[in-house]
């Protein structure tokens, strides 16, 4: 009937995948591990900064099933925020160019979609198939990031990135989610994502953008409290090789 054919153009999907991405035709393993979950309830996106490379001809033969854009940015967070712009889903899941979608727990997703006060869900993300992220949302938010941002489900209102960063706009949003004490739920299993770490917050040159990012929340203790834990994680690095 009319009506339901109302409805349902109404309904809004529970997550959005979000991908950006710029000269990577590797972006080809995502679409293919998100194409399968696309239904009613999920819905992918790319962002695309106008690839030179033929990435952009590639995506657009899944015009039908995706929402795609395409146009130059002013960097990584300009281009999620303008992701995030276009999504309908009550929450938004990123997803990088080049990783794969393994898992979207939607029954866990439906308990809390009703309840506004949980700003996110955050769950296990695979490193380079091998070692497991888990996520935690404690203390050492402070001078960590201990949310993954290919595991973390962020409610669309409240997914949002300061793009005078380049690197670290996600962990500056955490450490926000965390100073305001908003509730983030932490699961155990499953695995969201495979992340393939090799990305541009890996890049040494980059660490000064994150210690910026702890002196803005939590000023110069915490920061040295960082370069503490990062002394004794190198440490014990060599201790287990020897």
């Amino acid at each position: 009937s009319f009506c339901e054919i109302y409805i349902c153009r109404k309904m809004k999907p529970l997550v959005s995948m979000i991908t950006v991405v710029f000269n990577d035709k590797n972006m080809i393993k995502t679409i293919e591990s998100s194409i399968p979950v696309l239904n009613d309830k999920v819905e992918a996106v790319i962002v695309d900064g106008n690839s030179t490379d033929g990435t952009r001809e590639l995506i657009q033969k899944y015009a039908d099933r995706i929402k795609i854009l395409s146009e130059t940015d002013k960097g990584i967070y300009d281009a999620i925020n303008k992701g995030v712009s276009l999504a309908s889903g009550t929450y938004i899941l990123h997803i990088n160019s080049g990783d794969y979608l393994l898992d979207i727990p939607i029954e866990t997703l439906l308990k809390w979609q009703n309840n506004s006060d949980v700003v996110a869900l955050s769950f296990p993300v695979l490193m380079n198939g091998k070692d497991v992220f888990y996520p935690s949302w404690n203390w050492r938010m402070r001078f960590k990031n201990t949310l993954h941002h290919q595991g973390t489900f962020y409610r669309r209102n409240i997914d949002f990135y300061d793009i005078s960063y380049r690197v670290f706009a996600d962990a500056d949003l955490n450490k926000k989610l965390y100073k305001s004490k908003s509730i983030v739920k932490i699961y155990t299993m499953p695995c969201v994502a495979n992340h393939l770490w090799n990305g541009i917050s890996t890049v040494t040159n980059n660490r000064k953008e994150w210690y910026q990012v702890i002196m803005k929340h939590y000023g110069w203790f915490y920061l040295l409290i960082h370069f503490g834990y990062r002394l004794i994680e190198i440490l014990l690095r060599k201790e287990n090789k020897m």
